[in-house]
């Protein structure tokens, strides 16, 4: 593999990776719970995709349960193509500063014995796709499988919600400290919420395959400290180079890699 030039090298010391999860439902075992949208009852979804751009990764335990559980922060979007009536298809998205996973979720997402492809430079299972950005800064003249692999399997299948993720990245307004923490949980006991700090207007409406959106984010959080105001001073200055990052250069060059 080439050497990425001095930019790329700037560039991946915010952005590292992408980790793709086709099947948010389907990971953390809710896959038959469709929810509701607009107080309408969904009939069919075809897409909870979760794309997310980590930047570090903490491990916890639920007070309650002692369930273990994993918490990423970074930049990250839930995406959703589903049905209300059997003509139309809707969309609709959250954008997201963290991912709650039980650990035996998060365990079996990496699990090798279902791989469809798993080397020193790509890992894509069943469940979960991690893309090492060092392998899209690469030159386009290396890596000619993998390119054929990742564009086949993520990005021309799931290019509208990675147009989405470069959209909110682009917003200034997006995932600001303002409007603080914003969680996806699934998994064991944290089943699929979205958990908040406070409430968000449009934010806060449940959407399809989400069974609640919750303002209690603070009771992961705290236990992490990840609400101390250094802390999250720290996380949310990631977030936006990590945003910046993307719109700059990452997803650019992903488009550009997988022609």
């Amino acid at each position: 593999m080439e050497h990425p030039t001095p930019d790329d090298q700037k560039v991946l010391k915010h952005l590292t990776q992408i980790l793709f999860f086709p099947s948010w439902s389907k990971l953390i075992g809710s896959e038959y719970y469709l929810g509701s949208y607009l107080n309408q009852p969904v009939i069919e979804i075809l897409k909870d995709n979760v794309v997310f751009l980590p930047d570090q990764i903490l491990t916890g335990e639920e007070e309650d349960s002692e369930e273990a559980f994993v918490v990423l922060t970074g930049v990250g979007l839930y995406y959703t193509q589903f049905r209300v009536t059997p003509k139309m298809i809707n969309t609709d998205f959250r954008e997201l500063t963290c991912l709650l996973i039980s650990l035996d979720d998060y365990e079996k997402a990496q699990d090798i014995s279902t791989s469809i492809i798993n080397s020193e430079n790509l890992r894509m299972t069943e469940l979960m796709i991690s893309i090492p950005f060092a392998l899209i800064l690469a030159r386009q003249t290396t890596q000619m499988f993998m390119r054929g692999v990742i564009a086949r399997n993520v990005v021309h299948p799931y290019k509208d919600c990675f147009d989405e993720l470069v959209r909110m990245c682009n917003n200034p307004n997006t995932l600001s400290s303002e409007n603080g923490y914003k969680l996806l949980s699934g998994g064991g006991k944290f089943t699929n919420h979205l958990l908040t700090e406070k409430i968000l207007d449009r934010y806060s409406q449940v959407t399809a395959g989400l069974k609640a959106v919750e303002t209690s984010a603070n009771i992961i959080l705290d236990s992490l400290q990840l609400t101390e105001s250094r802390i999250r001073l720290a996380i949310f200055e990631k977030i936006r180079l990590i945003k910046r990052d993307f719109v700059d250069v990452g997803y650019p060059r992903l488009m550009d890699w997988t022609p």
